[in-house]
């Protein structure tokens, strides 16, 4: 019988200006990718869409070791830096499509201290 813990994807992906580092919980692998041409705006943490979700990608896929198939993740996505007074419902937005973007089944967003693995775990199992 196969162990629990291959059935299950989560990946922990922690936001901060021009960087997204990308935690596959299950199989303890981490990847960190700065991007290329900045996303970071002045204003806001995801301005430049199409490069975050670029980098996004190109962590996601480092973290799968290149897998050319890769079954959809529950992604948690964790802005670290732009965050003062919480997220607009714009900024929440663009980082559940970037989630998407990057093949997420489901996806939550949190704004907070960062989390154990077993946080981000209990978080998939109540999405």
């Amino acid at each position: 019988m196969m162990p629990l813990r291959f059935l299950r994807k989560t990946v922990y992906v922690r936001v901060r200006m021009n960087e997204i580092d990308v935690r596959h919980i299950e199989f303890d692998r981490r990847v960190v990718e700065r991007s290329q041409m900045g996303f970071t705006t002045q204003r806001l943490l995801i301005g430049n869409f199409t490069e975050a979700g670029a980098t996004l990608q190109r962590a996601m896929s480092e973290v799968h070791n290149g897998r050319w198939y890769v079954p959809s993740p529950f992604v948690l996505m964790h802005p670290l830096d732009m965050v003062v007074g919480g997220l607009s419902q714009v900024e929440d937005r663009v980082l559940r499509e970037l989630a998407t973007f990057a093949g997420a089944r489901a996806i939550d967003v949190w704004v907070g201290p960062e989390l154990t693995d077993q946080e981000v775990i209990q978080r998939a199992g109540d999405a």
